[in-house]
């Protein structure tokens, strides 16, 4: 009884409400108002979600909408509903409220009903003798324990049980009863018709989830880029700064000496740094010698850079090369050398890198690097300076 009285409450207060203040789509009153360019009315959040779903089509007139050309806020219609008064549908209630709070004011006498009275599960009929205490908690139980429900619908089939579905269960899971026929075919043919529900609804529920999946998905590739844009930056952004000094730690030396060694044509190249902002950009390459594979030979290379356009070619200026002796600084080797404008390597490249290269053929002996103390931790520092003057 308390569960019709409470819907009868939620009709009439929909009955009080005008026609021209109500939500074609959400069948209550108008919140947020909006006016379409075909003159139809709609709640904001109602149409907004309407025209994402259905093709940006109007629900009335199926006439096309876009959100951002043909919505327009009806302020009007939203001053007249603000001073409309009704009175509140329940007996015992003389209230006088506001149009836009009467569907709620309403749900707060039918919480109060409810609150103090125990619910059955609307499966009570196939096994199911859970006792709530709000309609709250109903649905919350309904959610929660779909699978339980379904056995249960199962084992009532199996068995052969005849007793009559609760016409509420129905109402609860949206799917409408079937013609009336006898009571022995009609609870038969009602939970079937009612697990054919409930299997619809979890496939449908299994889809959203899945499209969730690849959404998550497209996320972490999307983080994943952003994490290496930013690892990128973190490196490059400092060697466009650096005044044209760049500190390159050669790691894993004597491995990469070895594929040297063993490919003659094998090497291995700096990062690339400039020699300001807008400057020049070079890199160093380091390899075997061609001449004495006892020596490496270290070689700078001009590199495409952001601001070519705008600089003075060839590039003039002094480069420097120090093998940098870890732990006695006196000791390090260092040579530098002037540009030579006549040469192909000073110009501007034509492609990312030049080929042509500039430095010292021999520019120490392998056999230093691991007698005199230059190699640490398997590593060698070689510091390249480029100035331009």
């Amino acid at each position: 009884m308390t569960e019709k009285c409470g819907n009868e409450h939620t009709n009439n207060s929909k009955m009080l409400i005008e026609p021209r203040y109500e939500c074609p789509i959400c069948l209550t009153c108008l919140k947020d108002p909006l006016l379409t360019s075909c003159g139809h009315r709609f709640c904001q959040e109602c149409i907004h979600q309407w025209l994402k779903q259905e093709d940006g089509t109007c629900p009335i007139d199926s006439y096309q909408l876009s959100i951002t050309k043909d919505l327009f806020p009806d302020n009007y219609t939203r001053r007249e509903i603000a001073q409309q008064r009704r009175n509140c549908p329940v007996e015992e209630c003389s209230q006088l409220v506001p149009l836009t709070e009467l569907e709620k004011h309403v749900t707060i006498h039918e919480e109060y009903r409810q609150q103090n009275e125990n619910i059955m599960c609307t499966f009570h009929n196939v096994g199911c003798n859970t006792q709530l205490h709000s309609i709250h908690q109903l649905n919350a139980h309904l959610n929660s324990q779909l699978h339980h429900h379904l056995e249960l619908l199962s084992s009532a089939i199996s068995e052969g049980r005849k007793g009559q579905v609760d016409a509420k269960a129905q109402e609860a899971q949206f799917w409408e009863p079937p013609p009336k026929k006898g009571v022995e075919d009609e609870s038969e043919d009602s939970c079937k018709a009612l697990m054919k529900s409930l299997y619809e609804r979890i496939v449908l529920l299994e889809q959203s989830n899945r499209e969730q999946e690849i959404q998550i998905t497209s996320l972490r590739a999307q983080v994943g880029r952003l994490t290496e844009e930013n690892e990128n930056l973190k490196y490059n952004i400092p060697l466009q700064f650096c005044n044209g000094v760049c500190v390159w730690t050669v790691d894993k030396f004597q491995e990469k000496y070895s594929s040297m060694t063993q490919d003659h044509q094998r090497c291995f190249y700096s990062p690339s740094f400039t020699t300001s902002y807008v400057g020049y950009k070079f890199c160093a390459r380091l390899k075997l010698s061609t001449l004495n594979p006892n020596y490496l030979a270290l070689l700078t290379h001009l590199r495409q850079g952001q601001f070519d356009k705008a600089l003075d070619w060839p590039f003039s200026g002094r480069i420097s090369f120090t093998l940098v002796h870890p732990t006695q600084p006196e000791e390090s080797i260092k040579e530098t050398m002037m540009s030579r404008p006549e040469l192909e390597a000073f110009k501007q490249p034509t492609k990312d890198i030049c080929l042509r290269g500039f430095g010292y053929p021999e520019f120490v002996l392998v056999s230093d690097i691991f007698t005199k103390g230059f190699l640490e931790n398997d590593t060698i520092t070689i510091k390249i300076q480029a100035t331009h003057k």
